[in-house]
């Protein structure tokens, strides 16, 4: 009896998450479907081209989390800081 192997289970494949005798199994799969390989090659590719990219914060959270240190860190100082119109305006104490 001949085991289909479905999209899953070439995933838990690529990422050892199979049991040795099922490996073994798929291997010989792979060896004798050439559909499977490709679509075993196929995903090892876009794994390989998601592991590439390096997801940025959006600029409105780089904003955000500027904005977060500069009140905490002129909090720390005590300082007074006023917030207008998405700008930062900062005002010394005088002690």
């Amino acid at each position: 009896m001949t085991k289909l192997f479905t999209p899953n289970d070439l995933i838990r494949y690529i990422y050892q998450e199979m049991p040795e005798v099922e490996q073994e199994l798929l291997m010989q799969a792979l060896r004798d479907d050439q559909d499977l390989m490709q679509e075993y090659l196929e995903m090892l590719s876009t794994i390989e081209s998601l592991d590439q990219i390096r997801p940025l914060p959006s600029e409105k959270v780089v904003r955000l989390s500027n904005r977060e240190l500069i009140l905490r860190d002129f909090k720390k100082s005590k300082e007074t800081v006023t917030l207008s119109l998405g700008r930062v305006f900062l005002f010394s104490v005088a002690n």
